[in-house]
């Protein structure tokens, strides 16, 4: 969903951003028949990404959202705040970023609409816990570093439910998802989910394995971080599919068999849509 979006309370998701091929009525029914067979499923609305410009979050219109969350049955928002050069700098271990600001506004904004039990989420840069304490150096090091870390650092970081580290996409190794887990650790003490994507990743030459979809499961457990991402169930690598070229099902399977999930042997995707 895009952040300046037009939502008047009508089910019509025409002017949200959103991309679905049919009505929100008949998307507002598939998230009832969905929370009816899944009842701890948790279903939120993704606002922003990486084509999100800081204009469109300058004209930023949470009290629709928030109607939208509340009429088709959600559970709250994910903020995905992706801007594409926040002129970061570093001082002594220390970040500091154009956009703290509107960081913290835009999570302080979203809060008020939504204040528990809705869930407030953020997909995270990989590189943004970077540039700070132990992680000043930590490589690709370029001024999207700690983009997050002030938030984070803040009291309106503490009111967040989740933290998803968006550890791919990263376009200049090297690059090691646990050492980004470790930094984000380092300065949030709330829930953390390391993320993965199907490949091919969109930016950079990482191809993800289902070697290393277990190495990254194990150390989860080691560092008491609290579950995996997967970025995106529809997404297919192309080509013959297996552990070397993995598609979503595939990492879906492993990910519950890591984490002694029910019904491993089932569709992941079936699961969900169905």
């Amino acid at each position: 969903m895009k952040p300046d979006v037009q939502y008047s309370g009508d089910l019509n998701i025409s002017n949200t951003g959103l991309k679905f091929p049919y009505k929100g009525s008949i998307l507002q029914n598939a998230i009832t028949v969905l929370k009816k067979k899944n009842p701890e499923t948790k279903i939120l609305i993704s606002i922003g990404g990486g084509s999100a410009t800081l204009a469109s979050w300058n004209s930023l219109n949470e009290a629709a959202i928030a109607q939208f969350i509340i009429d088709f049955g959600l559970d709250g928002a994910d903020i995905d705040f992706e801007p594409s050069d926040p002129k970061c700098t570093f001082n002594n271990g220390n970040v500091s970023c154009q956009t703290d600001a509107q960081f913290l506004d835009i999570i302080t904004r979203f809060r008020a609409v939504l204040p528990q039990p809705y869930l407030l989420t953020i997909a995270a840069s990989g590189i943004g816990a970077y540039g700070q304490g132990d992680f000043v150096n930590s490589k690709p090091h370029w001024s999207g570093c700690g983009v997050t870390v002030n938030l984070l650092l803040s009291d309106v970081g503490k009111t967040l439910d989740l933290v998803s580290i968006m550890a791919y996409d990263v376009n200049q190794p090297p690059y090691n998802p646990k050492e980004a887990l470790k930094a984000f650790q380092s300065i949030y003490k709330g829930k953390v989910v390391l993320g993965l994507e199907v490949p091919p990743e969109g930016a950079g030459n990482h191809t993800l394995t289902i070697q290393e979809v277990d190495a990254l499961a194990d150390y989860v457990f080691e560092q008491r971080a609290d579950g995996l991402m997967l970025w995106h169930l529809q997404k297919s690598p192309g080509g013959t599919i297996s552990a070397s070229n993995p598609d979503a099902e595939l990492v879906g399977k492993e990910i519950c068999k890591k984490f002694d999930l029910k019904d491993c042997k089932a569709s992941v995707i079936s699961q969900v849509s169905s």
